[in-house]
């Protein structure tokens, strides 16, 4: 009896052993799994992402995609070739100012001029803008070949705008009246070219609508040569002043160079 006791109570031991040994290897293994599911949790997580971000990709491509062949994506090219036909378009010359630079200023100087000049609009091709088309800056735009010295176009933020001083080469004192300007100094704009059938120890001499002037080796003279040595015609503004020449000879001085192009922007 004693001997069956006591097998019996080894026997209870080596189960309880037996069952403990399990219930700890058991806790391990659920211990594993966990881990792998917050791992997979995490990996789907992460696909889930990357599927949410190839949709929208996706999304922006098609719209993308439906805004081009329906015309309303436009390139640089069109949006200032766009502008150029509204601008011209205009019936009234008071029309323009919305597609113009700082149209409060240049409001006045539109009046003024159309009032001696006159207004009219012009039927322009996109087209033909765009094959006349020049980029002369990041923010600056210029066509040729239309009959004027270029509608000059500026990029300004996410819109693009009429340069229309630079457009019509407007200058608001006409050279022939800076004659009766003693010491007078005003910005011109238009196209020179260096005079090299001139020759003088003191000045250079450029021609554009007047004869023009440098004092030798000063800066203004070595910034003009540089622009002008190819003895081509260059559009610029520069600032003029009336004076005299050793002899007492009136004549035009350029003292500063403002623009290597008929705009400022």
């Amino acid at each position: 009896m004693k001997k069956t006791t006591i097998l019996c109570a080894i026997l209870l031991v080596v189960t309880q052993c037996t069952i403990a040994q399990n219930k700890k290897d058991l806790q391990a293994t659920i211990d594993q799994l966990n881990t792998k599911i917050a791992d997979q949790a995490k990996t789907i997580e992460s696909l889930q992402l990357q599927l949410t971000t190839a949709n929208n990709t996706i999304a922006v491509l098609q719209q993308t995609m439906e805004k081009k062949q329906s015309g309303a994506l436009m390139t640089a090219k069109d949006s200032v070739a766009d502008v150029i036909l509204k601008f011209r378009a205009c019936e009234e010359w008071e029309e323009c100012l919305q597609y113009v630079m700082e149209p409060e200023r240049v409001k006045p100087l539109m009046q003024s001029y159309y009032a001696k000049k006159g207004y009219s609009s012009k039927e322009l091709e996109m087209k033909t803008i765009k094959n006349g088309l020049v980029k002369l800056k990041d923010n600056l735009y210029v066509t040729k070949g239309l009959g004027i010295s270029g509608y000059y176009v500026v990029k300004a933020g996410n819109e693009y705008k009429i340069d229309w001083e630079a457009t019509w080469e407007y200058n608001p004192i006409e050279m022939l009246e800076l004659e009766n300007m003693p010491g007078k100094i005003i910005e011109w704009r238009g196209s020179i070219s260096i005079s090299s059938s001139y020759e003088n120890d003191w000045f250079h001499r450029y021609y554009g609508k007047v004869y023009f002037f440098t004092k030798k080796g000063t800066k203004v003279d070595k910034d003009m040569f540089e622009i002008m040595k190819d003895n081509s015609y260059h559009d610029v503004i520069v600032k003029v002043k009336r004076t005299t020449d050793g002899a007492g000879d009136p004549m035009n001085e350029i003292v500063e160079v403002v623009s290597k192009s008929l705009s400022k922007y």
